[in-house]
């Protein structure tokens, strides 16, 4: 017989150390131990402790099953490796969760509890985090205030429920994993912008009013939903877009929440698409009062306005021909407007084209 080398001794019965994966066949059960033949090492062991913990899984293991194990110690006082099948299971868990992200698989998790900035989720056991940013369109709160109380409140009513989630962040060394809802239909979202292009028309409801402007959900086309479908992908329950305030009327809109409300219907064409979001308007929708004052008025004519806004740039008036204008702030007259107060303007610059009106306050003979 020819003798092995030790280099080959060492490739064919590579060392063993605490933390090695092992694999052996389940031989016996001797007084609340569980041996495990792992030639040519020698016996292993699962520890008194841990066969006794497990007792009612390690009962159902039938003689020269393989077992999968981990080294936890390379030889007891009694001349036995120690192995463990719980930190097996540990590893083979994170390997998985590993797997899993890579991916992109969807998994089904448990909301066990809530805070004012996302879920606490569960999966096989193991804690993890759904941030308030991940959820779906459909399940992402807004309110007209960003009032946490009433967030928490929001998210509560989830508690207990299971959700459809991926996994975006794992950190094994502190046992938790961070899911997205949202994600899931990242790449859906994607393939069905080809169904919508500039001057599309929806029809949704606002889901959200904020200072800036509207939000707007609305359930994606039929024909954007039966290709995902033909395409075995997920299929989002609704879309949003952001109506800007300068979008939604063509006067000047100074409050949206004085107009509208969460829950409202609502029509709005697509204005863009930008970084795969739907940037939306609802004036276009409306007779576009600019294309009536062409032939109407002309620079150096006087008109009245009210003040609707005033900042750093000028102020924001609103025309007797029902159309914005701007003071500019290079008119030192544009300092002393007072909101909502009637005054006459002279039209300094006019492009119908663009929507742009540069007005100059007419002042009061003395």
């Amino acid at each position: 017989m020819n003798k092995l080398t030790i280099k080959q001794i060492n490739q064919e019965f590579p060392f063993i150390s605490s933390g090695t994966p092992i694999q052996g066949k389940a031989i016996k059960s001797d007084k609340g131990s569980f041996f495990i033949d792992i030639s040519p090492y020698g016996l292993g062991v699962i520890p008194y402790r841990e066969a006794r913990e497990s007792h009612h899984l390690i009962k159902k293991i039938q003689p020269d099953t393989i077992i999968s194990g981990i080294v936890i110690n390379p030889e007891n006082k009694n001349g036995y490796i120690e192995i463990s099948l719980r930190e097996a299971r540990h590893e083979e868990f994170w390997d998985k969760i590993e797997r899993i992200k890579k991916e992109k698989e969807i998994i089904t998790v448990n909301i066990v509890s809530a805070n004012k900035g996302g879920l606490i989720i569960s999966y096989q056991g193991v804690e993890g985090f759904l941030p308030l940013s991940q959820l779906s369109i459909k399940n992402y709160p807004r309110f007209d205030d960003a009032n946490k109380n009433k967030i928490l409140n929001y998210l509560t009513q989830f508690v207990g429920q299971n959700i459809n989630v991926i996994v975006i962040d794992v950190n094994k060394m502190e046992g938790k994993i961070v899911v997205s809802e949202r994600a899931i239909y990242d790449n859906s979202f994607r393939e069905i912008l080809q169904f919508y292009q500039p001057g599309t028309v929806v029809e949704g409801v606002v889901s959200g009013i904020v200072d800036f402007g509207l939000f707007i959900r609305f359930a994606p086309s039929k024909e954007a939903t039966d290709f995902l479908k033909k395409k075995k992908m997920p299929v989002p329950d609704l879309l949003e877009g952001l109506v800007h305030i300068s979008e939604i009327d063509w006067q000047v809109i100074d409050n949206p929440h004085k107009q509208f409300k969460v829950g409202d219907k609502i029509k709005a064409a697509i204005w863009s698409i930008e970084h795969n979001r739907f940037c939306l308007s609802v004036k276009t929708l409306k007779d576009n009062p600019w294309s009536k004052i062409k032939d109407k008025v002309k620079e150096g004519n006087i008109i009245e306005g009210v003040i609707k806004k005033i900042n750093s740039s000028g102020a924001l008036v609103q025309t007797s021909l029902d159309v914005q204008g701007t003071v500019l702030t290079n008119n030192d007259e544009a300092l002393n407007l007072e909101l909502n107060n009637k005054y006459q303007f002279k039209i300094t610059s006019l492009d119908c084209n663009n929507y742009k009106m540069v007005l100059e306050l007419v002042k009061e003979e003395s």
